[in-house]
């Protein structure tokens, strides 16, 4: 919330966060950290993000800090994938039996053909028990980020498998960029004054943050079909 203004100060700032790193319908950290924050800085602003304690939902208690670099606002344009995905798997667990992360891993391998070494399982610190998968697709330019999240009630197998259905849309749409990058990327395009993506059908959430933010900005988001896909850009007026 706080990321745009401080973006647009006068100088550097820190901010440290505490409560929950990995919750249910928000973006996770590895999300901001690896998908969101190299974009960002490819536009020339400035994101270093560190945890330093994993919180997951309900008892939360993670720690991380964000520093942020005033923006130098460049347009960028993300309208196409080079080279073949590459896709690496990390699944992180608090408190919980270690079979639950193996059994996810299990099912990563098979329905999306990863090797051993390229799924991380890490046990980590945090006040309360949690658990979630989370797999990176690079893209060349761009790295995406799909993740489910552990709960009571939830097979292992459910939540690997959904993170895999996730992944195999995203792949088979052959965009850069997903349904939930989508709507991060719209703010600091607006800042940008410009630039423009590849993306998959836009959600409501999409379609609804690009009508509030016109409201603020001097700037409009066309968006259309492309070639089986969906180009959002966003203008000056």
């Amino acid at each position: 919330t706080v990321l745009p203004a401080l973006l647009s100060a006068n100088g550097p700032s820190t901010v440290e966060l505490v409560g929950g790193t990995h919750n249910p319908l928000a973006p996770p950290f590895d999300f901001l950290q690896h998908a969101f924050a190299p974009v960002l800085h490819r536009m020339g602003a400035g994101l270093g993000l560190e945890i330093h304690k994993h919180g997951f939902y309900p008892a939360g208690g993670g720690q991380w800090r964000a520093t942020i670099t005033p923006a130098a606002w460049q347009p960028i344009e993300l309208l196409t994938r080079l080279g073949e995905p590459q896709l690496r798997a990390r699944i992180v667990s608090a408190k919980i039996p270690s079979h639950v992360a193996q059994r996810e891993a299990s099912m990563l391998r098979a329905r999306l053909k990863l090797r051993a070494d390229e799924i991380t399982i890490d046990e980590v610190a945090s006040p309360g028990p949690g658990n979630a998968v989370m797999l990176r697709l690079g893209f060349g330019e761009v790295t995406e980020l799909v993740s489910g999240l552990g709960d009571r009630g939830i097979r292992a197998e459910d939540v690997a498998g959904n993170v895999a259905n996730e992944a195999e849309e995203l792949l088979t749409a052959n965009v850069p960029v997903g349904e939930h990058l989508a709507d991060q990327l719209l703010i600091p395009m607006a800042l940008a004054r410009g630039g423009a993506f590849r993306t998959m059908t836009p959600s409501l959430h999409t379609r609804t943050n690009a009508q509030v933010i016109e409201q603020f900005l001097p700037v409009q988001f066309a968006m259309r079909e492309d070639a089986g896909a969906w180009r959002i850009e966003v203008q000056s007026r």
